[in-house]
């Protein structure tokens, strides 16, 4: 048996890098997957794959600081895949290393937007699905811990 045999889980950011090797273990786990991430094509690809190794999985393109996008997600999570025992907030963005002096305002809101706002939205967003789940389920949030590595510029 297992480890996450009878588990849904939805992840987002999940169609490459680390959400993608997420996606892969929770699988291998026995996991049911809902694989979200800004780039559909790449979500609907995956999907297909793991498919064809047996696993149930759906897929959706899905913008986390849009609130009707998550909640479109999370309602075909449980329509799909039969509920949500599990929440991954993986979505992110990362940062070209560039001099301090040349960061864009702009640039700061979307960071903040995305890696911060985005996280909160996509957990509020799962909490009802989370709770008819009732007793068990979890929220999981990564971050990057580059912001605790010095670096150039």
């Amino acid at each position: 048996m297992a480890r996450l045999d009878g588990h849904t889980a939805l992840i987002t950011g999940a169609a490459s890098g680390f959400g993608k090797g997420i996606t892969e273990a929770f699988v291998r786990e026995g996991a049911a997957v809902m694989i979200t991430d800004i780039d559909g094509g790449s979500a609907e690809a995956l999907a297909r794959q793991l498919k064809d190794g047996g696993a149930t999985v759906s897929s959706a393109r899905v913008e986390i600081t849009d609130g009707s996008s998550l909640d479109h997600a999370f309602a075909q999570c449980e329509a799909e895949l039969g509920g949500l025992s599990i929440l991954v907030a993986n979505a992110g963005i990362g940062q070209q290393p560039a001099a301090f002096l040349d960061t864009s305002a702009d640039l700061l809101h979307t960071h903040y937007d995305v890696n911060a706002v985005g996280a909160v939205r996509t957990c509020q967003a799962g909490l009802p699905a989370l709770r008819r789940h009732g007793a068990g389920a979890s929220i999981l949030i990564t971050v990057s811990g580059i912001a605790l590595v010095p670096r150039p510029a």
